[in-house]
């Protein structure tokens, strides 16, 4: 087997250092081009995380409000108009971030409902339980935008199917609402429901 000379030594000491110092520059390239899609998501999103964070909480807020004194038999005073309000704001920035968070698209437009809805199951049981996942999901919205913005990534897999898990929840909690049914109105004797006369048998 023949000897490996000084010199063959010396080329293979620099071969693999050049190829380490290639590598090197890639994975310094590849984290370059990280921090800054890290730097442009956070870019996209630190207009609006204030915004964001305070309409969630008072549109749901509010609606408790609501329900709450409903169930003490009080008027809402100016809860319903501030929930409102927040709600209407609500959708605009739904609109400027949706690209950017992909998966708080429909959670964020349930939680622009929560006054509308309330208003119909105010005080009542069904109205406690809708309260209760709306405050889960705006739980939920709120951490995943922060630990989002955190990262500077999108939503992971697994946070969109828990987001989408506590919106289900909350249209679950209003389509199991008893329904109200409209009043019944009886026909005089010889008038059809229709307002046809009907002739005696």
């Amino acid at each position: 087997m023949p000897s490996i000379t000084k010199e063959d030594a010396t080329l293979i000491a620099a071969g693999i250092a050049a190829f380490a110092s290639v590598v090197k520059l890639a994975a310094d390239a590849i984290s370059a081009r990280g921090t800054a899609t890290r730097a442009a998501h956070r870019a996209v999103l630190a207009p609006h995380l204030s915004s964001l964070a305070k309409s969630i909480h008072a549109a749901v807020a509010g609606a408790t409000i609501v329900h709450d004194r409903a169930k003490d038999d009080q008027a809402p005073a100016n809860a319903m108009k501030n929930a409102q309000a927040a709600a209407s704001d609500l959708k605009e920035y739904r609109l400027e971030i949706k690209y950017a968070l992909p998966g708080l698209e429909e959670p964020l437009k349930t939680l622009t409902r929560a006054p509308d809805w309330i208003a119909n199951v105010k005080g009542t049981d069904a109205g406690e339980s809708l309260i209760t996942c709306l405050q889960s999901l705006s739980s939920t919205v709120d951490k995943t935008i922060s630990r989002s913005y955190r990262r500077g990534r999108p939503p992971t897999r697994w946070e969109q199917w828990r987001l989408k898990r506590a919106d289900k929840r909350v249209r679950d909690a209003w389509d199991s609402r008893p329904l109200k049914r409209s009043p019944r109105t009886s026909s005089p004797a010889g008038v059809a429901a229709d307002g046809e006369t009907t002739e005696p048998t």
